[in-house]
């Protein structure tokens, strides 16, 4: 029999038929297309939301930007890149790089993220006025951001104008109900105002929220003080046994305990033990105005008033404008039968007073006229009165910045 005849499969597809070389060709051309577009999309560069977001994950995680920063500039996005290194930088605790960063970014290109940087780095450096006004340009531009939010409730907290803080912090605290920052520093301004009631139902909430390792332990502390102030010792214990979870006890946090261990203790050789460590950490941290007042309070109740005096007027010199220090000075200079001064610390505590209800109107004032300077510098007047010769040169500079642009 002869051979069967081709199929068409082989007739159409043979290696050296017209029809094998164009499948071949076609195959190799499929080949190279893919490969090409392979090569084409590797070569597409990163958008630069994604860049962006891939460097606000490295500073949430400690890594390096540079590569980052880098790929947005060659994408033309030199601010972007710029304050990506400024907030690494702060991340760092290189403050005045970071400053010097952002600072270079045009005003025109901001859009608030480089005027946050500024702010926070002024803040540390102690120039809590021109920070809050950074913090105003950025809300300017966005009346909801958080971070400026928090910074200017921030500024007026450092600057002593209390109640102007409140409004910012609780805005913040209202936009993210997941972040405990806002809930701490109300917490702060509330206990600073003599509100104990507020301030313990504010910390108790930030406890609940997101809070960095340092601002949970601060929180932990500030309830455990606010615990022993009202006698609230079965809390007051609980809350030393979470700090206890902290590592690297400061001599504040050893103060507390020992301030516990007074009030727990059922004998005299107790009490006398713990006044004895509470005296040793205010010589560890002799510059503290809180372990300087609780050693004044503690020798009050053991009966000492006249070791009182010396640690409370301590505490009165270290936070000038503190009433409550002032309050137990007094106390203790009549107890230990200094007339006459107790008489002065009294009549300086009235002082102090019509002070602070002073200042209060002053700010008032500055929200209603914020081009005008004289309100901020009779504010600088009275924190000089006060003793708080920090609060009374930023004062002083913001209305001399004011003065300058009104020229």
């Amino acid at each position: 029999m002869g051979a069967p005849p081709p199929s068409p499969s082989a007739t159409s597809h043979s290696p050296d038929s017209p029809a094998g070389v164009w499948a071949r060709l076609a195959v190799l051309a499929g080949v190279a297309g893919i490969a090409a577009l392979a090569g084409w999309y590797f070569l597409i560069p990163e958008p630069v939301e994604n860049l962006r977001k891939a460097g606000e994950k490295a500073l949430s995680d400690g890594g390096d930007v540079s590569s980052i920063a880098l790929a947005l500039e060659q994408r033309g996005r030199k601010t972007d890149a710029l304050v990506l290194r400024a907030e690494s930088a702060l991340k760092r605790g290189d403050v005045r790089q970071a400053l010097a960063l952002a600072e270079s970014v045009p005003t025109a290109e901001s859009d608030g993220r480089a005027a946050c940087v500024v702010g926070e780095a002024l803040l540390l450096l102690g120039q809590a006025s021109p920070a809050g006004e950074r913090f105003q340009f950025a809300l300017k531009n966005d009346p909801d951001n958080i971070r400026a939010l928090l910074g200017m409730a921030a500024a007026w907290y450092d600057l002593g104008a209390l109640v102007r803080a409140l409004e910012p912090a609780e805005r913040a605290a209202e936009l993210d109900t997941r972040d405990g920052r806002a809930l701490h520093l109300l917490g702060s301004i509330h206990l600073q105002l003599g509100e104990r009631a507020l301030g313990r139902e504010k910390l108790e909430l930030a406890a609940e929220r997101a809070l960095s390792p340092r601002q949970a332990r601060e929180v932990v502390r500030q309830l455990m003080e606010l615990e022993l102030a009202e006698g609230r010792l079965d809390q007051a214990e609980g809350l030393a046994r979470r700090l206890e979870g902290f590592p690297n006890p400061t001599p504040q946090e050893k103060a507390l305990v020992a301030w516990l261990g007074e009030l727990k203790a059922d004998g005299e050789p107790e009490k006398e033990n713990a006044y004895s460590a509470l005296r040793a950490q205010a010589g560890q941290d002799p510059e503290n105005p809180r372990i300087a007042r609780w050693q004044g309070e503690m020798a009050m109740r053991q009966g000492k008033a006249s070791e009182a005096v010396d640690p409370l007027e301590k505490a009165v010199r270290l936070e000038p404008q503190a009433m409550e220090p002032r309050h137990q000075l007094a106390q203790a200079l009549e107890r230990a039968g200094l007339r006459e001064r107790a008489a002065r610390a009294r009549a300086d505590l009235a002082v102090l007073e019509g002070r602070l209800k002073r200042l209060t109107e002053l700010n008032s004032q500055v929200d209603a006229n914020p081009l005008d300077p004289k309100p901020r510098l009779e504010m600088s007047e009275i924190c000089g009165q006060m003793g708080r010769a920090d609060w009374a040169r930023q004062w002083a500079e913001s209305a001399q910045r004011l003065g300058a642009r009104a020229q």
